[in-house]
């Protein structure tokens, strides 16, 4: 997974506080991460019986983790 780097403006001067460049990294990084993740279980629910059965899952394994809403984890 790639990590976004943000580089925040300078106000006169004086750098942003590292708490708010902290926060704001943190909610880029999660938003990041809740797109990996919905592009993961995309895959997931395309995968057929064959493939299913080939990483050890069934069609009713698999449902509980494809049907959760992908930011809820």
């Amino acid at each position: 997974m790639s990590a976004i780097v943000i580089h925040l403006p300078r106000s006169r001067g004086i750098a942003w506080p590292q708490a708010i460049a902290h926060q704001y990294r943190r909610f880029f990084n999660r938003i990041a991460d809740w797109r990996a993740r919905e592009r993961q279980w995309q895959s997931l629910a395309r995968l057929d019986d064959r493939l299913l059965a080939d990483i050890g899952l069934t069609r009713q394994d698999r449902r509980p983790e494809w049907s959760t809403a992908f930011w809820s984890i």
